[in-house]
């Protein structure tokens, strides 16, 4: 679509027929990256219909760009975890921002920093003191698999809270890795499994788990928040989180990486 056309659209966001507009945004979002350097010149149109309008396709437009890369970061083991789960926490509070939620990272980031000696038993006892906890069991709620959520009211799931605990070690330096132990999302730290269901501590020496990818942390979070909305009746963004799980489909599913300290059978 060339530049007359889709000025010849933008000028017809403002038109009375509704039926019009919603046929001028359709098209103009359809163009994609094409339309968007033509869209910003009306940033602030003096026409209020189409400088509203103009910012709603140029959202829409971030939001579906934001769902794209989420989908890859969905079928990559090498894709950042932190990241991705921020663009989880977007996928159902699509108003917020990245930077709100890293805001609330920082604070706890600096309270994890007070830390005299770090090791994997006071990692635990920071986040049992900090109050971070499981939800009761058999309780669904989809803020419960997003991490700017979990950060503010302490309560969320498995994953989220295990990812929290290993973005706090990763920022400080420390190594660590994620890991499916029965059933349940934990680190490993310092040959200690912190499990987030009690932030108690157990050697990993003979215990049997598997280790997990950073695709795999997301699609499993992602997973569980899919099923909550289902749930909570929230259809717009099942079928959004759904269509981001859908596409990820396609991709050959990640190897899981046994405990070596185990014996093959």
């Amino acid at each position: 679509m060339n530049k007359d056309k889709i000025l010849s659209l933008i000028s017809l966001l403002d038109d009375e027929n509704e039926n019009t507009s919603s046929f001028a945004i359709k098209e103009l979002l359809s163009e994609g990256k094409k339309a968007l350097g033509a869209l910003s010149e009306f940033q602030e149109s003096v026409n209020p219909i189409i400088r509203k309008r103009v910012h709603q396709i140029q959202a829409i437009h971030l939001i579906r760009k934001s769902r794209d890369i989420l989908v890859r970061r969905l079928t990559n083991r090498h894709s950042g975890l932190w990241n991705g789960l921020l663009e989880i926490h977007l996928a159902w509070f699509d108003r917020d921002t990245k930077e709100n939620i890293n805001a609330l990272f920082a604070e706890l980031l600096n309270e994890f920093s007070k830390l005299e000696n770090l090791n994997s038993k006071s990692l635990a006892n920071f986040m049992r003191m900090m109050g971070f906890v499981m939800p009761i069991e058999g309780d669904i709620d989809p803020e419960y698999y997003c991490v700017g959520s979990v950060l503010e009211s302490k309560i969320g799931s498995d994953s989220v809270l295990s990812a929290i605990a290993y973005k706090l070690l990763i920022e400080s330096g420390k190594e660590a890795k994620l890991i499916r132990y029965k059933n349940i999302t934990c680190l490993i730290m310092d040959g200690d499994i912190i499990n987030p269901e009690s932030w108690k501590t157990e050697s990993e020496k003979s215990a049997e788990y598997e280790t997990l990818d950073p695709g795999q942390v997301m699609r499993y979070t992602m997973l569980k928040l899919f099923l909550a909305t289902i749930c909570s009746e929230s259809y717009r963004y099942t079928y959004t989180i759904g269509k981001c799980l859908k596409k990820s489909e396609t991709a050959a599913p990640l190897p899981i990486k046994k405990n070596e300290n185990l014996k093959a059978d």
